[in-house]
C-alpha cells in the first residue's frame, strides 16, 4: 500500500496549526486543498505526505522541533482515562506492543515494525520503509518524541529512547520506567484496579450505547442507499435500452411502452424538432399513445450539447398507485424519477434523429459520388494519354540536353586543353634544356653528378606533363582524381602566377592575403588550382579592376575559406538562382560557355567543400570556396627539386606515386 491513514494526515494539519505554520505554505504546489486537511480525509498519498512532512520540518526548526512535537501530543488529555486505568493493569512495554501491532499499521500500513525485548528491562522497536518508498526522516523525529512521552499518558514515567537513524531505516533503543515497583506497587496496583473497576464500567457502558446508536443509523442509511441504489439500476437499464438503438422509431416505441407499462402514464405525447431547425417552436407530434385528452400532467422539455430535441407530455390520474419500483422512503415523486430519465430520452432520440438524417446524407452522397467517380474515369483517360505524350516529349528533351551536355564538355575541355598547351610547353622546355646539357657534359669524364642531375629534371618534368595530361583526361570522363596533402596557401600563390596573363590583358591587380601559419588540405592541386583560376577568371570578365584573394584557417571547424572579392558591378538577384547551373551564362556573345561556376562547383563538392557566391554590400562579388582542412603532416612527403623556371620550396607535397603536386 502507498497510503496513509486520514488520522495521521490530520494529526500533521493540526499540529502545524498549533505551530502557526501557514497550511497554504504547506501545501502550495501540490494537489491538495487546505480545507481537505481541516475535515479528515479517508487517505493520502505516501509522497505527498512525506512532501509535507519535510516542508513542516523545514518550517519548525528540524530534529529536536519534531521530537518535541511527539513528546507534547502523545502525553494529551485525550489519554486521561488511561491514567487510571493503565498504571494499574498494564506495563509501559505492553503499550508498545499495542503500537506495532494495531496503531502502526492502521496509520502507516507500509511501514514495518519489529519489537525486540533486550536484557535489562529495554526494548528495540526497528521501523523500515519499502526501498521503492520515498525517505521521511521528519516521522521518525516525531515517534522520537512520542515513544518518550507516551507512557506518561497511560499513568507511567517518560521511557529513555536513542534513535540510530539511517536512510528509511529507524531503530529505537528504549528504556521504560513504571512507577510502580516492589510488594508495596504490587498492592497499590490491586486497590488501584478496584478504584477504576466502577469508572471502568462507566466509560464502557457509554461507549456500547454510542456504538449501538451509530449501528442503527448506519443500518437505515445502508436501506435508504439500497433503495436508491436499486432506483439508479432500474433507470440506468431503461436508459441504456433506449441508448442502444439507433432507429427512430425503435426508439420511440420503447420509450412510450417504459412509460406507460413502467412508470403507470395514461398516455404519452412525443414532439421532436426537424433535424434542419433549431427552435423547439418548430416541433412536430412525432407518437402519440394512450388517454390524451385535457392538458398534460407534465411537460419535458428535452434537449442535449445545447440543442433543441422536442417535448414530452405525460398524463397521469392522480390517485394512479406509485410505481412498485419506487421505495417509500424516498420521497421523492414519480416526477423525479421521470425527471432522471429526461436527458437518456433526450440522448436517445438525438442520437436516433442523427443517425437518420446522416443516413439520408450519405444516400445522397453516394449518388453524388457515383457521378463524380463516372466524370473523374473519363478525365483520368484524358491525363492518362497526355501523361504519356509528355513523358515521350521528355525523355526526348533529356536525350538532347544529355547531347548537349556532352558537345558543351568537348568543348570546354577544348578550351581547358588550349589553355594548358602553354604550361605544358615550359616543362616540355626544360626536358629538352636538359637533354641537351646531358649531351654536352657526357663528353667530360667527371660529368656524371650533372647528367644526373639533367636526368632527374628529365623525370620530374615529364611527370608534372603526364599529371596536366591526365587531369584534362579525368575531367573529360567525369572521373574522381586522387588526392593527398598539400599547402593550400602554395596553391593559392601558384594561381597569381597562372592568372598573370588574365591580369595584363584585363589591366588588373590582384591582391593576395594569406595567414601566417600554412593550411594544409587533402586535395587534387591541379583542380584546386583551376577552380581558383576560374574564380579569378570570372571576377575579371565581370569587370574588376582589383581582386583580393584571401586565405583564412578556421581552426575550430577543421575548415579552410579561400575568399575571391572583386568590385564589379555584383550579380542581379534575378540570376543569382541560376549561376550554378551549367551552360547557363549571360556573356554568352562574348564567348562564354556557361561551364565556370558549374566546374568549381563540382570540384568543391568532390572535395567534400562547397561554394558560396553572393554580393557585397559595398560592391561587387565575394566567392567563398570552402574545404576540410587536415593537421600538418608530422613528416611531409620529399620534395622535388624546385625547375630553374619555377620558384622552390612549393609546399604542395608530392603524392606517394611521385606524381608532382601542381601543373
Amino acid at each position: 500500500m502507498t497510503e496513509v491513514s486520514g488520522r495521521a494526515v490530520w494529526f500533521l494539519f493540526e499540529v502545524a496549526r498549533q505551530a502557526g505554520v501557514s497550511a497554504d505554505r504547506l501545501v502550495e504546489g501540490l494537489d491538495v486543498q487546505p480545507v481537505h486537511l481541516s475535515r479528515r480525509p479517508k487517505s493520502m498519498a505516501w509522497s505527498t505526505f512525506v512532501e509535507l512532512s519535510d516542508r513542516f520540518s523545514r518550517e519548525i526548526g528540524g530534529p529536536a522541533a519534531l521530537r518535541e512535537i511527539g513528546r507534547r501530543n502523545a502525553d494529551s488529555e485525550s489519554f486521561r482515562i488511561f491514567n487510571l486505568v493503565g498504571r494499574a493493569v498494564s506495563h509501559p512495554i505492553d503499550l508498545y506492543y499495542v503500537g506495532v501491532r494495531w496503531m502502526g499499521p492502521s496509520l502507516f500500513p507500509m511501514m514495518c515494525a519489529e519489537l525486540e525485548e533486550l536484557p535489562g528491562g529495554r526494548i528495540r522497536e526497528t521501523i523500515t520503509i519499502p526501498p521503492e518508498e520515498r525517505d521521511c526522516p521528519a516521522l521518525f523525529h516525531v515517534f522520537h518524541g512520542a515513544f518518550q512521552s507516551m507512557p506518561k499518558g497511560w499513568g507511567h514515567g517518560e521511557s529513555e529512547v536513542e534513535l540510530e537513524l539511517r536512510p528509511r531505516h529507524a531503530v529505537y533503543t528504549i528504556r521504560p520506567h513504571t512507577t510502580s515497583r516492589g510488594r508495596l506497587g504490587r498492592f497499590v496496583r490491586g486497590v488501584r484496579r478496584k478504584l477504576a473497576f466502577r469508572p471502568l464500567l462507566d466509560e464502557i457502558g457509554e461507549q456500547q450505547q454510542a456504538i449501538h446508536e451509530s449501528f442503527w443509523d448506519l443500518r437505515e442509511a445502508h436501506e435508504q442507499i439500497r433503495d436508491q441504489a436499486e432506483d439508479l439500476r432500474r433507470i440506468n437499464a431503461i436508459g441504456r435500452e433506449l441508448a442502444r438503438h439507433i432507429d427512430l422509431d425503435r426508439v420511440s416505441d420503447i420509450l412510450v411502452s417504459t412509460l406507460i407499462d413502467d412508470l403507470d402514464a395514461d398516455g404519452v405525447e412525443l414532439w421532436l424538432v426537424p433535424p434542419e431547425s433549431d427552435s423547439a417552436d418548430d416541433a412536430r407530434l412525432y407518437r402519440s399513445s394512450g388517454a390524451t385528452a385535457g392538458a398534460p400532467t407534465d411537460t419535458f422539455s428535452l434537449g442535449t450539447a445545447g440543442r433543441d430535441v422536442g417535448t414530452l407530455h405525460v398524463w397521469r390520474r392522480p390517485e394512479r398507485a406509485r410505481p412498485p419500483f419506487v421505495p417509500a422512503a424516498d420521497q421523492a415523486s414519480r416526477d423525479s424519477v421521470l425527471e432522471r430519465l429526461v436527458p437518456w430520452i433526450a440522448m436517445a432520440l438525438d442520437n436516433a434523429r442523427t443517425y437518420g438524417a446522416l443516413r439520408r446524407h450519405a444516400s445522397e452522397l453516394e449518388e453524388r459520388v457515383r457521378e463524380r467517380t463516372a466524370s473523374l474515369t473519363s478525365a483520368n483517360h484524358h491525363l492518362t494519354r497526355e501523361i504519356e505524350e509528355r513523358k515521350r516529349a521528355t525523355e526526348a528533351l533529356f536525350e538532347s540536353e544529355a547531347q548537349l551536355r556532352a558537345s558543351e564538355r568537348l568543348a570546354a575541355v577544348g578550351t581547358l586543353a588550349a589553355g594548358i598547351a602553354h604550361e605544358i610547353n615550359n616543362p616540355v622546355g626544360s626536358i629538352l634544356a636538359a637533354a641537351q646539357f646531358a649531351q654536352v657534359v657526357e663528353r667530360d669524364g667527371d660529368a656524371g653528378a650533372q647528367v644526373q642531375d639533367s636526368l632527374a629534371d628529365i623525370v620530374r618534368e615529364a611527370k608534372r606533363c603526364g599529371a596536366i595530361v591526365k587531369s584534362v583526361l579525368q575531367f573529360a570522363r567525369d572521373e574522381t582524381t586522387d588526392k593527398w596533402a598539400c599547402r593550400l596557401d602554395d596553391l593559392l600563390r601558384r594561381t597569381v602566377d597562372l592568372a598573370q596573363p588574365l591580369l595584363e590583358d584585363a589591366e588588373a591587380e590582384i591582391h593576395l592575403h594569406l595567414p601566417d601559419s600554412p593550411v594544409w588540405v587533402r586535395v587534387n592541386p591541379i583542380q584546386i588550382e583551376q577552380a581558383l583560376l576560374d574564380l579569378v577568371r570570372n571576377a575579371l570578365e565581370a569587370g574588376s579592376a582589383n581582386v583580393h584573394l584571401r586565405l583564412d584557417a578556421l581552426d575550430a571547424e577543421r575548415r579552410a575559406l579561400v575568399q575571391v572579392d572583386d568590385d564589379g558591378p555584383g550579380i542581379p538577384e534575378a540570376e543569382r538562382v541560376r549561376i550554378f547551373e551549367p551552360f547557363y551564362t549571360t556573356r554568352r556573345d562574348q564567348g562564354g560557355r556557361g561551364l565556370g561556376l558549374s566546374v568549381v562547383h563540382g570540384i568543391a563538392s568532390e572535395h567534400l567543400g562547397q561554394l558560396k557566391v553572393e554580393n557585397r554590400a559595398s560592391g561587387g562579388v565575394a566567392a567563398l570556396f570552402e574545404l576540410p582542412s587536415i593537421p600538418s603532416p608530422a613528416v611531409a612527403f620529399a620534395e622535388k627539386r624546385a625547375a630553374p623556371d619555377r620558384p622552390s620550396g612549393s609546399g604542395a607535397s608530392d603524392p606517394p606515386d611521385g606524381t608532382p603536386s601542381s601543373a
